[in-house]
């Protein structure tokens, strides 16, 4: 693939940012692996950004002109509750929700465990939330853990002020019936009564927001029905549709513990002494794994890629 995509262009790259434009299959490659001309991850020496076309930059920096900034820094969604059995609700005598019928075929292979055993917690979301959390004033975030990390805070346009919107949960993409991917939101309420926790890519579509960007910590967030020459059908293109300037998404199953790591070594990199970019952010976290002998393998943090938003 290096030889094929980067080798014709080898003269030209220098270290510059790079911006992806991937048809077809190409959307689902994580550049940021690819070996340069000296073997050493593209990564090394760039920042690399998904765009879904170059008419889209255009169309973005207008849109980014005239979009009112945000008045707040960061709305988190994450560690949602899936059960009435979770820990966080003591004994319940509430029966768990069946799973709607549609989502059972596209989430079987998609979660770690089967559906019809219940949905995992995801143990480190805690962790990445709190990492998070301690590199953002407190009077500029919205915190929504646990049983208020709700599809209805998507809906009821509690986000729409924030410059970043993070989610951290399970999701679930349908390669056929696209419009029932989505992310897994917390299905109980405190009570362990069922609520409607599924938020679609349907219902992605209905939202508006003005953030900056919208990072999806969920696993194969980037993928979608793949139409030859068109961007993927799936979240990602939804939220960028929605409003998003950018969005971080994942094209496979992400390690939970390596990528809470990478997601406080990001924010570290945007809220820190250095402000970097979304896009220098993000490089910086992914070398900072990449140096680790338990995360260096690419499988760890070549998979997130940041879509839409380079500057």
């Amino acid at each position: 693939m290096s030889k094929a995509v980067l080798q014709p262009v080898a003269a030209h790259l220098g270290k510059k940012r790079l911006l992806i434009v991937g048809g077809g299959r190409l959307q689902q490659i994580p550049f940021a692996a690819l070996p340069d001309k000296n073997g050493d991850p593209l990564i090394l020496n760039h920042e690399i950004v998904s765009i879904p076309s170059a008419a889209a930059v255009v169309a973005m920096q207008r849109d980014r002109a005239a979009r009112k900034p945000p008045s707040h820094l960061l709305a988190l969604l994450t560690d949602p509750v899936f059960e009435s059995q979770d820990s966080r609700l003591g004994r319940s005598t509430q029966r768990p929700r069946p799973l709607d019928p549609e989502l059972v075929q596209a989430m079987r292979a998609f979660i770690p465990d089967s559906p019809r055993q219940g949905i995992p917690r995801l143990a480190f979301a805690g962790r990445e939330a709190q990492g998070i959390l301690a590199l953002a004033p407190p009077q500029e975030t919205l915190s929504l853990l646990d049983f208020d990390a709700t599809r209805d805070a998507f809906l009821d346009g509690r986000l729409d002020d924030y410059r970043v919107v993070h989610v951290g949960s399970h999701g679930f993409v349908n390669h056929d019936d696209p419009d029932i991917s989505g992310l897994v939101l917390s299905l109980v309420d405190r009570q362990g009564r069922p609520r409607e926790g599924f938020l679609r890519l349907r219902d992605v579509y209905q939202i508006k927001l003005q953030a900056d960007l919208v990072v999806l910590s969920a696993c194969q967030t980037a993928l979608g029905k793949v139409f030859s020459g068109e961007p993927l059908i799936g979240l990602t293109s939804g939220f960028l549709r929605s409003g998003a300037a950018g969005v971080i998404s994942t094209t496979w199953k992400v390690d939970d513990e390596a990528t809470a790591d990478l997601m406080q070594e990001f924010y570290r990199g945007m809220w820190g002494p250095e402000r970097l970019s979304p896009s220098a952010a993000l490089r910086a976290a992914q070398l900072s794994l990449a140096r680790k002998d338990q995360w260096r393998s690419p499988y760890f943090w070549a998979g997130v890629v940041l879509h839409g938003q380079w500057k």
